[in-house]
């Protein structure tokens, strides 16, 4: 059998989209999980398989491309898979029904707040930091590390 592809999609989006994106399909590969390629393609990598990293030039344009590789029978593609990819198919930012709050509280000190399109807050940073940056750094942190966190229910 020759060469076919299956799916194939490009977009404009953020080195912040590009991040939560990979760190997303990371946790799924860690996981043995099926892995969000599009909205409605997954992958199922097995547990070994050939990478390849590929940067190049063509005129003035470069291109990072990661490519991985493995026997059919060890893995399979879903075309029509209940995925997220957390990319929204506008504008490529990242796909979100909440928006982080920035702001200066009575104390003079910054926080952030996560607010869900329904007004309801459902996270918050917890503290006061006394420079604007500090607090940008939080919600960062918040956007890479939470991405793809675990639930752990606590008796």
């Amino acid at each position: 059998m020759g060469e076919e592809t299956i799916h194939k999609s490009r977009r404009k989006t953020t080195r912040a989209a590009i991040g939560a994106y990979l760190h997303r399909v990371a946790n799924a590969f860690e996981r043995g999980e099926a892995a969000p390629v599009d909205d409605t393609v997954t992958v199922d990598m097995p547990a070994e398989s050939e990478m390849e990293v590929d940067v190049e030039r063509t005129d003035d344009a470069l291109s990072y491309e990661l490519e991985f590789a493995w026997p059919a029978t060890e893995g399979g593609v879903d075309t029509d898979a209940p995925a997220d990819d957390g990319l929204a198919e506008d504008d490529g930012s990242p796909d979100s029904q909440a928006t982080f709050e920035l702001y200066e509280d009575k104390a003079s000190e910054w926080r952030w707040r996560l607010r869900h399109d329904n007004g309801n807050i459902i996270a918050d940073s917890g503290e006061g930091y006394g420079k604007k940056a500090n607090a940008r750094n939080g919600i960062q942190s918040v956007q890479r590390n939470a991405a793809g966190a675990d639930v752990e229910e606590q008796d």
